[in-house]
């Protein structure tokens, strides 16, 4: 599967469970930047560092 269709999956399950003003303005405008199958991470782009750091902070276990 490629990085964008796998994505726009996570990002389909995220938009189910958490608000529509919350995904809006913190997860829509993301992004696979890497995909490391091999470690069985993904590195997510966001378009700040704020951004990055307040869905890090509240998210990282929805997106683990």
């Amino acid at each position: 599967m490629d990085k964008q269709r796998l994505w726009e999956q996570v990002l389909d399950e995220m938009e189910s469970r958490i608000s529509k003003p919350s995904f809006e303005t913190w997860v829509a405008k993301t992004r696979i930047e890497t995909i490391d199958e091999e470690k069985g991470y993904i590195v997510v782009e966001a378009p700040n560092e704020f951004t990055a750091d307040w869905l890090d902070s509240r998210y990282r276990d929805e997106l683990e």
